[in-house]
């Protein structure tokens, strides 16, 4: 989802409307047609985890992000800044789970990456091949 506005920390997106809609195979900003400034988006959808155990997620922007798994807030890198990382632990079951991006973009470079490691998993970006949509 693809919100417009002058944002200097992450809205509420539940009041606001959606400027555009569409699917994307990974989370992040190639390929997306997106104004260069003064946006926000939020990613929505599933990520399949194999293995239980404790996984750390990081979002790598500019500006703010957040990360959360199955609702709850994991990466809270929010505010306007360059390029920056923060990082959040949780513990999985195996199986799917809901992830859910939200991103903003008030002037400047703007960039997002999403990462995560954990059991059998080396810290990369989260691959388009453990992600799923959401049966709505």
């Amino acid at each position: 989802e693809l919100y417009e506005g002058a944002f200097t920390r992450l809205p509420d997106f539940q009041k606001l409307e959606p400027a555009a809609n569409g699917r994307v195979w990974q989370i992040d900003l190639s390929g997306m047609k997106i104004p260069d400034s003064n946006f926000a988006l939020v990613f929505r959808g599933l990520i399949k985890i194999k293995r239980a155990g404790e996984y750390t997620f990081y979002t790598n922007s500019n500006d703010g992000s957040r990360l959360f798994i199955d609702n709850k807030l994991i990466v809270d890198n929010d505010g306007e800044h360059g390029l920056t990382e923060k990082s959040g632990l949780v513990n999985l079951s195996p199986g799917m789970h809901s992830i859910r991006v939200e991103y903003f973009q008030s002037g400047g470079s703007k960039s997002l990456h999403v990462l995560y490691s954990g059991p059998g998993v080396v810290r990369c970006n989260v691959p388009g091949s453990v992600l799923y949509l959401e049966n709505k």
